[in-house]
């Protein structure tokens, strides 16, 4: 290869729109594109999703060398579903931490990463493996599947392996861990004062195991260690972190990518996006993601071609990269042949909604529901009681299906702000009722709840997505679920009508009941 075409591997770029637009045709027919990555805007439906990949992968074997692409996405299950249309609703990590059955993670990653296969996607950036280990973290969350590092390391391999059943390359994240901040690396670099020892016993636990086991790849987070590094350096361009602990201390020898480098956390270290790209390249990534522009993209590779004729040693860690970028390729894509690369449109339409999979998740949720604090199946019985829903719409919406006479309060869908609302009209209507159950799937929806606590008597709690919210409530009892999809919904509420006991355990920590 050239050095342009070397350099051209280490990058996955993104379209603006529905269909790939000049740029990206330009990258795969001209500079040796290593990859795509998918975003929710890129979906228009499934089975034009699925022409999409195919075009850009006929356009790749038709180029010089024919090197396929990596074809990525984010389908962590849970909240992060970049593919959605008739793909499944799943209620994701934290679920499965809360059920703690290493099989229903394989199930749950089989059935997600099977969805992926059939659309042309041969890449997820899951599992998602940080520790919940700050209640307050509320970027990573429910996405987490646990506090504890052991049993969030059995079901981040059981994800894995259920990837690699279905032929998906399952990519680790976010490393070093992101699971110990309360900022959110979109917006802002998260510093963590967290030392190399503590990291080991925590953070580190599930790549260890992940990279024993023979994950494919690792995505490296914007997350500074300054007690590890020295610096405020996030770990997408820090040599300590990617090459000694990473590559040195766990020996990981398989593709190291980064988060999008648009991204705050990375982009406020550096001049520009396209300096941040040569930083990590050079500091031990292999593939770069960066989602936009034509402009970046160019700069971008334009630095690194000139560092590579400039830079022997640069030069030969490039090739060593992309070494690791083709050893992927060869083991994931290349026994499936030229023609499997390009999915079957009329396939994705027979093959869509996954039934068999609504069934599993569904009796999966419920196999995750927990009880939150001294809640029993006595006390969130609705058996023979008058009872009010008080909830967003879709909470509502799902309640009425069940409970078709029962009275509603809808609360506001709002994640933070709860400045306009006040508790009088609500705290009017609660007495006219034997029973309160109320949605908490946010903060705001904590807020309001806190402001209730004389009816504490009379409130049961229904949690979505994470407890969390809950923490400095200790008088908040009731049920946990952990996705806010139907099914996960469906699933608290036939633990209310008590079709089964909750047998789920909350995966973190939460403050004692008052």
């Amino acid at each position: 290869m050239s050095d342009e075409e070397l350099a051209g591997q280490l990058f996955m770029i993104s379209y603006p729109g529905v269909d790939p637009d000049e740029t990206a045709f330009q990258w795969i027919e001209e500079r040796n594109l290593g990859g795509i990555k998918i975003f929710g805007k890129n979906v228009g439906s499934l089975p034009k999703l699925a022409e999409n990949i195919g075009i850009m992968q006929e356009k790749a074997s038709q180029t010089r060398l024919r090197i396929p692409l990596l074809a990525a996405t984010d389908q962590e299950g849970g909240w992060v579903r970049h593919i959605k249309e008739n793909t499944s609703e799943t209620a994701g990590n934290m679920s499965l931490g809360a059920s703690g059955i290493t099989s229903d993670s394989w199930m749950s990653s089989l059935y997600i990463n099977r969805q992926l296969k059939v659309l042309g996607i041969n890449m997820n950036f899951a599992p998602t493996v940080d520790i919940y280990s700050n209640i307050n973290n509320i970027v990573i969350g429910p996405r987490a599947f646990s506090a504890d590092p052991e049993q969030t390391a059995d079901l981040a391999k059981a994800w894995y392996h259920g990837a690699e059943e279905a032929g998906i390359i399952a990519t680790a994240k976010h490393f070093p861990g992101h699971g110990r901040t309360d900022k959110d690396s979109h917006g802002t670099l998260p510093v963590i004062k967290a030392t190399i020892g503590e990291i080991e016993q925590s953070d580190l636990v599930p790549y260890k195991a992940l990279i024993e086991d023979g994950v494919p790849a690792v995505m490296a987070g914007h997350l500074a260690f300054p007690q590890i590094t020295g610096s405020n350096r996030p770990a997408t361009i820090s040599q300590v972190l990617l090459k000694t602990v990473l590559r040195g201390r766990l020996g990981f020898q398989g593709l190291v990518i980064t988060d999008d480098m648009i991204m705050a956390g990375a982009s406020s270290y550096t001049p520009s996006v396209a300096y941040a790209c040569l930083e990590s390249i050079k500091s031990g990534a292999d593939m770069v993601l960066v989602s936009k522009d034509a402009e970046t993209f160019d700069s971008a590779l334009q630095m690194i071609v000139q560092e590579m004729k400039e830079n022997p040693e640069f030069r030969r860690q490039v090739q060593e990269s992309v070494l690791r970028i083709l050893t992927v390729k060869l083991r994931y894509l290349k026994p499936q042949g030229e023609k499997a690369m390009i999915p079957d449109v009329e396939e994705v339409q027979k093959f869509f909604p996954d039934r068999q999979a609504e069934g599993f998740f569904y009796r999966q949720s419920c196999r995750s529901v927990s009880f939150i604090r001294d809640a029993d199946e006595k006390f969130i019985s609705l058996e023979g009681k008058k009872v009010l829903f008080v909830g967003p719409r879709y909470f509502l919406s799902e309640a009425l299906r069940r409970h078709p006479k029962a009275g509603t309060y809808q609360i506001v869908p709002y994640f933070y702000d709860t400045d306009n609302w006040h508790p009088y009209e609500l705290g009017h209507l609660i007495p006219k009722y034997d029973k309160v159950v109320f949605c908490v799937a946010s903060p705001a929806h904590a807020q309001m709840l806190s402001r209730l606590s004389i009816f504490k008597d009379d409130i049961v709690v229904f949690s979505l997505l994470t407890p969390a919210f809950l923490n400095d409530i200790t008088w908040a009892r009731g049920i946990a679920v952990y996705g806010r999809n139907s099914s996960s919904i469906a699933a608290g509420l036939a633990a209310m009508a008590g079709e089964y006991i909750p047998a789920g355990k909350v995966p973190i920590p939460l403050k004692e009941a008052e």
